[in-house]
């Protein structure tokens, strides 16, 4: 099993099916009567409510109005920062209001464009945590029998955070942004994991290239491990940490995330294999 090969192919995969699920969308929108569109008083951003559209008259409308509101105000905002000059001929009015009939150009665009562009238009699926759940799976497959990894919600109700030497309900002044993941025994759950006999904390990441958002994942990492650090300093239990990091460029660097690291028995980095084995040995 090579992990990153894994996780590209489950985020191409999932690519594919966004731009197959947003294709649909945007052709239903065009469908949309312009009269149909709402301008709300006090708005800048044409909508769409279910007085107008709805499934009656409407019958294929597969997706809540929220989700075509979305669209609509990615698009609105996309026409407003870089295509005021094609559409209106003038970049003197930055928060111009954006009909429907310009709207439906603009979608119009989209789907004209090569498949081999438009796979890059589509809702992005870096955003949609399929790196977590592809890392989380390949725990889960090789774990020890009696262990499950469960995935923490990412915010609000149930999210955890490690705020100096602490596991909080709340982010309070942490140096990392939520535990992504929890290792616990089989017959406990994310209500009560702090009574399995070993508790492995994890923070997962995947970093593809360099590119503008990986230095702030990298250091959520780093952040991560000094907050265990502080754990493990004021707390001797049995509780164990793991930043998981896969794709190349988190890979090239994880070696030197051993100089932060203060207590190596308790606290580890690596690759989704690398974690496993780490887990599987600690669990013994």
């Amino acid at each position: 099993m090579d992990p990153n090969l894994r996780i590209y192919k489950a985020l191409n995969k999932k690519r594919r099916e966004n731009l197959e699920l947003d294709e649909k969308i945007w052709k239903f929108l065009l469908s949309i009567d312009d009269n149909d569109f709402t301008l709300r008083k006090g708005s800048d951003k044409y909508s769409v409510y279910s007085n107008k559209v709805n499934k009656e008259k409407y019958p294929n409308l597969d997706w809540p109005l929220s989700e075509l509101n979305d669209h609509l105000k990615s698009f609105t905002s996309e026409i407003r920062r870089a295509n005021l000059l094609q559409y209106f001929e003038s970049e003197d009015n930055q928060y111009q209001v954006v009909n429907p009939q310009i709207l439906k150009k603009h979608i119009n665009n989209y789907l004209n464009c090569p498949q081999e562009v438009k796979i890059h238009l589509c809702t992005d699926p870096g955003k949609q945590q399929v790196h977590e759940k592809e890392q989380v799976k390949m725990i889960n497959e090789f774990l020890a029998n009696e262990y499950f990894c469960h995935k923490f919600p990412s915010s609000g109700n149930g999210s955890k955070y490690l705020d100096h030497g602490e596991i909080s309900d709340i982010k309070g002044r942490s140096r990392c942004k939520n535990i992504d993941c929890v290792v616990i025994q089989k017959n406990f759950s994310l209500d009560n994991f702090k009574k399995s006999e070993k508790i492995f904390l994890g923070t997962l990441k995947y970093i593809f290239e360099a590119g503008g958002a990986q230095d702030s994942q990298w250091n959520d990492v780093k952040g991560f491990l000094k907050e265990s650090n502080d754990y493990c300093d004021s707390k001797d239990d049995n509780v164990y940490f793991y930043a998981q990091l896969d794709g190349k460029w988190a890979n090239d660097r994880t070696k030197k995330l051993s100089n932060i690291i203060k207590n190596d028995k308790r606290i580890f980095a690596g690759n989704s294999l690398e974690v496993i084995e780490w887990i599987n040995k600690n669990i013994q």
